[in-house]
């Protein structure tokens, strides 16, 4: 039985394998077009299509999980980072479970979205990869696009999305980021 020479390497050097950047672009990039479909039939329709805001933090979880595993230094926090990617992975997945079985469990989203918040801001600012620091960034602006969207939504409750579209975007250029930077 052959194995791929490069990720053999890459595990003996103590090296993820070039595919996890792959992996985790595909997730973010995912995640965010979810997201984005999801705000703009919203916006233009006053409709919400079904489960993509619950799919979506999956994929976001699927990213963050990929980010964590590619940082550039093993440690605390890197293990913290892959932690809070995993836990936000499985709640998130819970939540999918409970809106197939006919109901949200609020709770398991919760959960999925503030592991995900801290996950992405435990990323760091210092590390060299753009990728990592545009999670960071993601990271940092959740909180103040959802208070921007409550604001908006006293006006009109679809613009609650407006932020979210705009937050969508970021994880798209995040995924095409990551997707770009995995090696040949």
């Amino acid at each position: 039985m052959s194995r791929d020479p490069v990720a053999a390497n890459a595990e003996q050097v103590g090296q993820v394998p070039s595919w996890v950047n792959t992996a985790a672009g595909i997730a973010a990039l995912l995640g965010g077009l979810a997201w984005l479909v999801k705000g703009t039939a919203i916006l233009a329709f006053d409709e919400q299509p079904p489960l993509l805001l619950e799919v979506a933090p999956v994929f976001y979880a699927a990213a963050l999980m990929g980010l964590g595993l590619t940082l550039s230094r093993r440690g605390r926090r890197r293990s913290a980072v892959v932690a809070l990617g995993s836990i936000s992975l499985l709640a998130s997945l819970v939540g999918v479970a409970t809106e197939l079985a006919g109901g949200v469990l609020g709770a398991s989203l919760l959960i999925a979205a503030l592991c995900l918040v801290v996950g992405l801001i435990a990323l760091g600012r210092r590390e060299r990869d753009r990728a990592h620091r545009l999670g960071w960034i993601i990271g940092l602006s959740m909180t103040p696009a959802l208070v921007v969207g409550g604001v908006l939504s006293e006006w009109d409750e679809r613009l609650l999305e407006v932020p979210l579209v705009g937050l969508a975007v970021l994880w798209i250029w995040l995924g095409w980021t990551l997707a770009r930077s995995a090696p040949a």
